[in-house]
C-alpha cells in the first residue's frame, strides 16, 4: 500500500465516525433525544482510547431518520393515562 493509499484509508475511517454533538446537529435533534434513540434502537456507541467523546457510525445515523412504528397504547394514549391517574 502506498503512502497515498494509507492517507485515503485514514481519512475514510475518520469520516465514518462522528461524535454525538455532530450527530445530533446533523439530524436536527437534541443530544438528549439522540441518546434516547441510540439506546432504544440498540445502536452501538464507540470510544477512542484516551478520549471521552462518544462516537457513532454515520451509517447507523441513516437508520435514525427512518420512521419508527407507533406502539398501540389504547385510545387515550400515555399522557392521558398519566393525567387521569393524577386526578384519581
Amino acid at each position: 500500500m502506498s503512502r497515498f493509499d494509507t492517507e485515503e484509508v485514514i481519512a475514510a475511517v475518520a469520516n465514518e465516525f462522528v461524535d454525538t454533538y455532530v450527530a445530533a446537529e446533523e439530524l436536527g435533534i437534541s443530544r438528549a433525544l439522540l441518546w434516547r434513540l441510540l439506546k432504544q434502537r440498540g445502536i452501538t456507541r464507540y470510544k477512542q482510547p484516551g478520549e471521552r467523546k462518544t462516537l457513532v457510525r454515520r451509517t447507523d445515523l441513516v437508520g435514525l431518520r427512518e420512521p419508527m412504528p407507533i406502539e398501540e397504547r389504547g385510545e387515550r394514549g400515555k399522557a392521558a393515562g398519566r393525567i387521569s391517574a393524577l386526578a384519581a
